[in-house]
């Protein structure tokens, strides 16, 4: 990762890459001094050596924080399809989304792709790990979760959370 200073002014990229190539990607991206951002989750373990099997939270995407000049240098990476927008107009991610994914992923609770989506209260974590985050909650079998949305993908990620950690968003 660069420095936060050299990123101030520079908007977060959705890059649609081909599949299983987002860690190659990923890779190529911050051999260029581009700031990157491949998020990924727990999938299974290997039964054999126990150890983690990760796979990306948003399989065929991953992010970026290019400038002007670089965005030619990332579009020229093998594996590379091109930038999430419209027509040949990129569309910025939201910072705020970007940031949630990250303070999630930093968290430690377990997390997990799942469906986007349009309904559901909005709601602000007032406790725990990931108080401030804000996001839809969802219920499923009496375990609740916090779900944050990248609406340029229309993708979702969920992590599960205490109810009382729960207060509505303003």
């Amino acid at each position: 990762m660069i420095s936060s200073e050299l990123a101030i002014g520079r908007e977060w990229l959705a890059i649609r890459v081909k599949s299983n190539f987002e860690k190659c990607v990923s890779v190529s991206i911050r051999g260029k001094s581009i700031e990157e951002f491949l998020p990924t989750y727990v999938r299974g373990r290997n039964e054999r050596t126990q150890s983690e099997i990760r796979g990306p939270l948003f399989p065929g995407y991953l992010f970026c924080r290019p400038d002007y000049q670089e965005r030619l240098k990332v579009l020229k990476i093998p594996g590379v399809l091109g930038f999430v927008g419209s027509g040949k107009q990129a569309i910025p991610v939201l910072e705020e989304e970007i940031c949630a994914i990250q303070k999630m992923l930093e968290s430690c609770l377990p997390v997990w792709p799942c469906p986007f989506l349009r309904v559901g209260e909005r709601i602000r974590l007032k406790e725990g790990p990931l108080c401030g985050l804000e996001g839809c909650v969802l219920s499923i079998n009496d375990s609740w979760q916090i779900v944050v949305s990248l609406t340029l993908l229309q993708r979702s990620v969920a992590v599960p959370v205490d109810p009382s950690w729960i207060a509505t968003a303003p």
